[in-house]
């Protein structure tokens, strides 16, 4: 994300423009530069940059002298080529995202949502403690059971084929129990 005229793939630059003169730069002079959200939201994009020019992404592109890691981004998430505007070349990012810390929830939890995914049931799953909150920020799933609202009756199950994820999983079905009649 420099504003460099030659450099290898990870945006380290050898050359330069300064007041529209080419310039030389010693790689070792390089500072890592970071932005949250860029180019992939939910992560956070690091790259190596020209101590001398590393002020054109900060000022015109939002990035911040640092590392992902300073940011609490620190486990990788691969790469991905970004085109900087107005430059117009392609240099390799890389992405980091927040490590999941399994060490502070251990175990399971049960998440419950009602008509989900059967209307008029309610659908009731065990995940790790440590991603429950993925499925009830982003799935509107609470953290219990279906019978602690109501929902008592086994109705079977149904595999669930989870969104953004891709993966299924078995959700067990509970109706509401209705009223005895004498």
């Amino acid at each position: 994300a420099c504003d460099c005229s030659q450099g290898d793939s990870q945006g380290n630059c050898q050359r330069y423009q300064k007041n529209g003169m080419q310039v030389s730069t010693n790689t070792t002079n390089n500072v890592t530069i970071y932005k949250i959200d860029s180019p992939k939201k939910g992560d956070c994009g690091e790259s190596s940059c020209p101590a001398a020019v590393a002020h054109f992404p900060e000022t015109f592109g939002g990035y911040k002298k640092g590392t992902c890691a300073s940011a609490g981004y620190s486990a990788p998430d691969g790469e991905q080529d970004f085109k900087v505007p107005i430059w117009g070349k392609t240099v390799v990012v890389k992405l980091f995202k927040k490590p999941v810390d399994v060490g502070s929830k251990a175990g399971n939890v049960t998440i419950y949502k009602i008509n989900s995914p059967k209307k008029g049931d309610c659908g009731e799953s065990s995940c790790p403690a440590a991603v429950a909150h993925f499925p009830e920020t982003v799935g509107g799933y609470k953290e219990g059971t279906c019978a602690s609202v109501g929902y008592s009756l086994p109705d079977g199950e149904q595999d669930f084929k989870v969104p953004v994820w891709g993966k299924a999983v078995v959700i067990k079905l509970f109706k509401k129990p209705e009223g005895i009649v004498i």
